[in-house]
């Protein structure tokens, strides 16, 4: 009895299905930040990518949420960067090669985007997934015990490409990993697998750039081998997530720069943006 006089009192709360899609995407978008360390991240994801609208209750909300965990995942495992990178300072003398590889990888984010859409187009629903799950898994491990970088969700091959030197003699190797890398993810998708593609995305761009930069810095062509994997990675992954503002402010945040850095990679996802237009990639 008692029970059920305070129970009557109790505020109920009801939600329209607008309101339980927008907490359902601040719910992701809570653990996205809570993992990555990034709050304003996780904001973005959720008005950009999930919920998809720019109101003052999404982002007040989607923000709120991402801010907690922010701080209880930091509590847990402190504010260090996701990506330990050497941080690259403001030359105006980069932005022509800024634009260089966000043009040019702006081609590999669209490729890797189609991939990524068909393979989840056309993913095994079936009972082939008992079987096609575990031979991606074999593959996977084949291609590790050479190139361990390629596990996981790609952050050790990001990382490899945003903290090497470059060099021609490196060239091959990357060739090797980059493919593997975008075949084993495409593969682990076709096959049933269920998982985001931002940290794979972040992973070939940045080994993209670091290719790139082998070619040209042997060549004479000077350029910071440390900003050129940070600007591919922010414009292959604002390709593929077809969220611009996501990609500047997450790289931004997971490798902590410098406020001037956003420059730079404003100027890349401005790039990749035009570039789409222009030439019609969808």
């Amino acid at each position: 009895m008692v029970w059920q006089q305070v129970s009557r009192h109790w505020p109920r709360w009801q939600f329209d299905a607008d309101e339980q899609r927008l907490l359902m995407a601040t719910s992701a978008g809570a653990g996205f930040a809570g993992v990555y360390i990034s709050p304003l991240t996780g904001m973005l994801f959720v008005v950009e990518m999930l919920y998809r609208k720019v109101t003052v209750n999404s982002v007040v909300v989607s923000l709120i949420a991402s801010g907690i965990a922010t701080v209880i995942g930091a509590s847990v495992k402190g504010w260090s960067p996701y990506y330990a990178v050497v941080k690259p300072t403001w030359d105006w003398s980069q932005v022509p090669w800024v634009i260089l590889l966000a043009t040019l990888l702006t081609f590999v984010g669209v490729v890797f985007r189609y991939g990524i859409t068909t393979a989840k187009a056309h993913h095994v629903t079936d009972r082939h997934i008992l079987w096609q799950l575990p031979v991606m898994a074999l593959l996977t491990g084949l291609v590790a015990l050479k190139f361990p970088q390629v596990m996981g969700n790609g952050r050790g091959l990001a990382q490899l490409a945003m903290t090497t030197k470059p060099s021609l003699m490196l060239l091959g190797g990357l060739v090797v990993m980059l493919v593997a890398k975008a075949l084993l993810t495409l593969g682990t998708l076709k096959a049933g697998a269920y998982g985001g593609v931002i940290a794979p995305s972040i992973a070939i761009g940045a080994t993209s750039a670091l290719m790139i930069a082998c070619i040209l810095m042997p060549a004479g062509w000077s350029f910071n081998p440390v900003l050129a994997g940070i600007v591919g990675a922010t414009t292959v992954l604002s390709v593929t997530q077809r969220a611009p503002w996501m990609a500047l402010v997450m790289m931004m945040e997971i490798c902590q720069l410098p406020v001037m850095d956003a420059i730079y990679l404003g100027m890349a996802v401005f790039v990749a943006w035009l570039m789409q237009r222009w030439f019609k990639l969808n």
